[in-house]
């Protein structure tokens, strides 16, 4: 009995030291494998690189080659990344022999995604890079805007932006990195903080133009800020104010010190009561100052501010406005506590009616679309939802509010209800003229439909290459340089370029093979080559033999 009972014991450790053994084998395999392939994508977008020289414009030459960079470097292979660096080398010179192509903000946002992309993946690269091409603090600015918002590293934008406020610069990307810090390391946030105040702090009267200060006062006022620090701030506050009495002709730094007051005042008494009633004094002063315009809208804001309903009195305000300026500021302010009462059909009608500013700036669609809508489906009310939708004019407008509620529904999984959102956002964009932002709808509905409807991919590969194809050519009297030219390329081929790219990613991911084929469909040659770099990362290659690539 006892043999037989050791027996078994010995046979059950076997077993498990057979399948430990064959598990960690696999797993090895599994590598090799993953290796391999990543070896074999990145050789082949490497090879991609001679079809880029071929290209004309020098802009699209350089989005091609980033966005090769990023492909390359993804894949991860040590021995190959030279080939990647050496492609945004390229980039870079393409940018230094013809700079009558690039405008000034298409060159920027280039560089700034080239050292992104090789700070992700090797950061003394990216340091050599830096040096290389001489960015200016602009470029590096808008870089490091970028890591901290998308989840980049935090640790070299911290760096570079304390040591610009230790020069004294104050970048314009700094209220936005603070607010991101705030959130991804705090204890850096804080330092941020107390350098921008020391900035200011040693200004003496030079406040002219200053925006940053508009846009940190609930940073410094918040719950997680030291006292020490608000205090700071408070006395940064009164000091602007007293500033803005010596110098009445300067209405930037009046209007600035005045809001700051506005904000500050019921935090005086909890942490600095000494300045208190400093500060009142000079809010007393400086409204005494105003204009009429001002003393009238301030008279209004009083009367909210007493109300019991801020909503019903904001609008109230709004229908006896004496002009259409202070009734399209009302408008806009009720369709705000509307949005934040979550009274999102209240909101719509306030919203729609604002008066048209310009022809080339209409804020209802933009607030629906990034404010009502989004708010709406985060608590499920479909029916405020569909309604603003209802409201919208433009079809590209309401294809791009239909798929936001389409990938909501998704989430809780209700495919069906998806797919019927997602054909209303298709039929809609069908009937829209080919642009890049259409694109960029369409990549959106190519990520919908990889989660509810796959059979639905070819139809939205099809209305790409169809967008992409009819999109407006340059005019022919436009020579490459002019400023036609650099219009041309900054408003129609880059952001296209930028849309074309995350749109056959995401055609690849779900059906490499389909997103190829169509890629060769696309008629200019910078588009369709940046769809097949796009194409190439979900590249499946046939593995050799096991023993050919097991190490």
């Amino acid at each position: 009995m006892r043999l037989k009972k050791f027996q078994l014991v010995f046979l059950s450790l076997l077993l498990v030291t057979l399948s430990a053994g064959t598990s960690a084998q696999k797993e090895r395999d599994s590598k090799a494998a993953e290796e391999y392939q990543n070896r074999q994508r990145a050789l082949s977008l490497i090879l991609l690189d001679s079809k880029i020289k071929s290209l004309d414009d020098a802009p699209m030459r350089c989005l091609a080659r980033i966005h090769l960079v990023e492909s390359v470097l993804e894949q991860r292979v040590p021995d190959l990344k030279e080939h990647a660096i050496s492609s945004g080398e390229a980039c870079l010179e393409d940018i230094r022999r013809w700079p009558e192509e690039f405008d000034s903000t298409t060159k920027t946002w280039l560089k700034a995604r080239l050292l992104r992309a090789v700070r992700k993946y090797t950061p003394d690269d990216a340091r050599r890079l830096e040096k290389l091409a001489d960015f200016h603090n602009e470029e590096l600015a808008v870089a490091d805007e970028s890591d901290v918002l998308y989840g980049g590293d935090v640790e070299g934008p911290f760096n570079r932006l304390l040591a610009r406020l230790r020069s004294g610069e104050i970048p314009v990307s700094t209220s936005i990195i603070i607010s991101k810090l705030r959130e991804r390391d705090p204890g850096r946030a804080l330092e941020i903080m107390s350098q921008l105040l020391l900035v200011y702090e040693s200004r003496g009267s030079n406040f002219e133009f200053e925006n940053t200060l508009s846009f940190v006062p609930h940073e410094y006022l918040s719950d997680a800020t030291p006292v020490e620090m608000k205090k700071r701030f408070l006395r940064l506050v009164v000091k602007l104010s007293s500033l803005s009495l010596q110098n009445p002709e300067n209405q930037f730094v009046r209007n600035l010190s005045r809001n700051l007051l506005q904000v500050a005042l019921p935090h005086f008494q909890s942490v600095a009561p000494e300045l208190a009633d400093t500060a009142l004094a000079l809010k007393a002063t400086l409204d005494a100052r105003q204009t009429d315009w001002e003393r009238a809208l301030q008279e209004i804001n009083d009367r909210i501010g007493r109300s019991d309903d801020k909503l019903a009195q904001t609008i109230e305000e709004a229908k006896n406005a004496e002009s259409e300026g202070f009734a399209n500021q009302l408008w806009q302010r009720a369709a705000y506590i509307a949005v934040r009462e979550k009274k999102f059909v209240i909101a719509v009608d306030s919203i729609m009616n604002v008066k048209q500013v310009s022809k080339s700036y209409d804020p209802r669609p933009y607030f629906i679309k990034q404010s009502i809508v989004p708010n709406a489906i985060k608590v499920d009310d479909l029916r405020g939802a569909n309604y603003a939708i209802s409201r919208l004019e433009q079809d590209v407008d309401k294809a791009e509010a239909v798929l936001l509620i389409g990938h909501h529904i998704a989430g809780r999984e209700d495919p069906s209800s998806a797919r019927k959102y997602l054909d209303d956002a298709l039929e809609l964009l069908e009937k829209v003229d080919p642009s890049a932002y259409k694109l960029n709808l369409l990549s959106q509905g190519v990520l919908l439909a990889s989660r509810v409807d796959k059979e639905n991919m070819e139809r939205i590969a099809g209305l790409i290459v169809k967008n992409t194809n009819g999109l407006p050519s340059a005019p022919a009297d436009v020579i490459r340089g002019s400023e036609g030219h650099r219009e041309y390329i900054q408003k129609v081929l880059y952001g296209s370029g930028h849309n074309i790219a995350v749109a056959f990613a995401r055609l690849a991911e779900a059906d490499v093979e389909l997103a190829g084929m169509y890629a060769r469909g696309i008629d200019r040659k910078d588009l369709r080559l940046i769809a097949e770099i796009s194409v190439e990362k979900f590249r499946k290659y046939p593995l050799p033999k096991v023993e050919d690539y097991q190490g």
